[in-house]
């Protein structure tokens, strides 16, 4: 069984503080009775009217207090749950606005404001029993089906039920309850005795009370804190010491309404009400310091976005018989996907497409340092098998990736002669000829950093008027729609084909929306990456196909 105190390791507590100094409150009754201090009013026939009244002074004053905790820890029982849903508070809410509400119509019958028809000590004596009894069968019956797994409609925490209508309805309706509860007793000539001062156990009604928080500290809301546990559903748990002592107090010693133990009772009601209230102040203080960092961590993301998103080629190069284009859009605020474009000294110019694993903070940093080491020196770029070789043996070495791993497709295009040498490191790409054919670009290679040894093969092609290399990573073919349905290689291949003689910007910007548009409303789950180089056709006209391309990306 969990500990009353302190929980279970990894559950949500209260502080220690807040713990020893609910024991203290709870001690301190016994201590000064112990050293001969009674709490108790002695009526008194002489003096002054108000010194006269002393008694119903305090009694009213002990009253609206205990109904104050009450009411405003239901009030703040009722904003926790619409901003979060948890069962356990509108449980406690129901409780202590009743019981709260209760208290108040109480206090106004002792001081007469409220006219009882029946004897006004025996009305409030039985008025105070009946919210006592109340507050335990609400704790009571209103954790046991959540105790046990028990699904009760209602209590859910659904969107629904978080509401303002339906908490401001549960107000009004257990508030008339309330008062209509103490007007009806109020109208009853002769209410059924509650105190026995000549019997053993005075308060029979407290006794069964008694053995209601019993059976629920035993047996309900133990098991309910484990089910679900939060600093809110542990200052439940709490509450019930008071209570119980309270019990004991007015089962066995109270004889009217201002004895000992009758004040007694009243001062641990209001400790029994602020614990949870204590709850809600940490769950609160807990919540904003959470929102507080989201806040700070959600603009941290953001700066690394705009720095991420720094990193991408502003412009396209210019390369005389060529238009190369491309785009990237992370998933979350940052991504692992990235592609550059490399202007070597030599004339020739590199393309490049990687693709982390994962798109958090990690896989941003581990895509910048890659993109890094490959614009280390752009003088005279080695050949595209050395430059891999070392950028493998770099992210192997550095000791950076963990459990990740990067795959790359790194091309040399030499525009003189048409030639494009390349390594395909776990990143395939494919080549779109002029007569509709799709050439696949096989990896040539693994992933980069998992083997220090491993050889990268280069291959090399010759570029045909018209032809379009194509790069993306798997999130451009692997995105779902509503239903489900993967966007798929060969749709993205038809959308290509049908807009191939459009500028490469135009498709690349062709590609994006209809990719979005297929992803709907929810967006990409991975990152999306594409590059598009197209050898410019020297006998074949203009033809605007810009209709065309984009209504098949409508239709996808």
């Amino acid at each position: 069984m969990t500990n009353w105190l302190t929980g279970q390791r990894g559950q949500e507590v209260l502080p220690t503080s807040v713990t020893t100094g609910l024991l203290i409150a709870c001690a301190l009754p016994l201590v000064t009775n112990l050293f001969g201090i009674d709490w108790g009013i002695r009526p008194v026939t002489e003096g002054t009217p108000l010194q006269q009244v002393r008694g119903e002074i305090i009694v009213t004053l002990m009253s609206w207090t205990a109904a104050c905790a009450g009411v405003v820890t239901a009030a703040s029982a009722f904003s926790m749950f619409r901003l979060r849903g948890d069962v356990t508070t509108p449980i406690l809410g129901t409780a202590l606005l009743f019981c709260g509400l209760m208290d108040a119509a109480n206090a106004l019958a002792v001081n007469g404001i409220l006219v009882s028809a029946s004897d006004p000590s025996r009305f409030a004596d039985f008025t105070d029993a009946m919210t006592r009894l109340a507050h335990a069968l609400i704790i009571a019956l209103g954790t046991a089906p959540f105790a046990f797994g028990v699904t009760v409609p209602g209590w859910s925490g659904s969107a629904k039920n978080r509401h303002a209508g339906f908490l401001v309805a549960a107000a009004v309706v257990f508030g008339m309850g309330a008062f209509s509860i103490v007007e009806t007793c109020a109208v009853i000539p002769t209410l059924p005795q509650t105190v026995f001062p000549g019997s053993v156990i005075p308060r029979p009604v407290d006794a069964f009370t008694l053995m209601i928080y019993l059976t629920t500290g035993a047996f309900f809301l133990p098991r309910f804190y484990q089910r679900h546990p939060s600093l809110f559903s542990h200052g439940l748990l709490l509450s019930l010491i008071p209570h119980i002592i309270l019990q004991v107090y007015m089962t066995f010693g109270s004889r009217r309404i201002d004895d000992n133990a009758a004040i007694i009772g009243h001062y641990l009601k209001i400790v029994g009400y602020l614990v949870p209230f204590i709850g809600l102040l940490c769950d609160y203080s807990r919540a904003s310091q959470a929102e507080a960092k989201l806040l700070t961590t959600e603009a941290q993301l953001q700066m690394a976005r705009k720095l991420q998103q720094a990193l991408l080629p502003k412009a396209s190069p210019v390369i005389e018989g060529y238009q190369v284009s491309g785009f990237s859009i992370p998933a979350e605020a940052v991504g692992g996907d990235y592609f550059d474009y490399l202007v070597y000294g030599d004339g020739s110019i590199g393309l490049v497409i990687a693709d982390v694993s994962g798109h958090d903070l990690g896989a941003s940093i581990l895509m910048s340092q890659t993109r890094a080491f490959l614009r280390s020196d752009l003088t005279c770029g080695p050949e595209p098998t050395v430059m891999v070789d070392r950028l493998n043996r770099f992210l192997f070495d550095g000791d950076i990736l963990g459990h990740r791993f990067v795959s790359l497709f790194f091309a040399r295009l030499i525009p003189a002669s048409n030639e494009l040498r390349y390594v395909a490191a776990g990143q395939p790409a494919t080549l779109l000829l002029p007569d509709g054919a799709v050439v696949p670009l096989l990896p040539t290679g693994p992933v980069l950093g998992f083997d220090e040894e491993c050889r990268f093969v280069e291959e090399g092609l010759q570029l045909s008027p018209g032809s379009l290399l194509l790069l993306y990573t798997d999130g451009i073919t692997e995105t779902t729609n509503a239903s489900g349905e993967a966007w798929g290689s060969n749709t993205l291949h038809e959308l290509l084909t049908a807009g191939c003689r459009q500028p490469a910007d135009h498709l690349t910007a062709v590609v994006k929306t209809a990719i979005l548009r297929h992803a709907g409303d929810r967006g990409p789950v991975d990152d999306l990456t594409c590059l598009i180089l197209k050898r410019e056709s020297i006998s074949e006209p203009a033809i605007d196909d810009h209709r065309t391309a984009h209504q098949l990306a409508a239709r996808v």
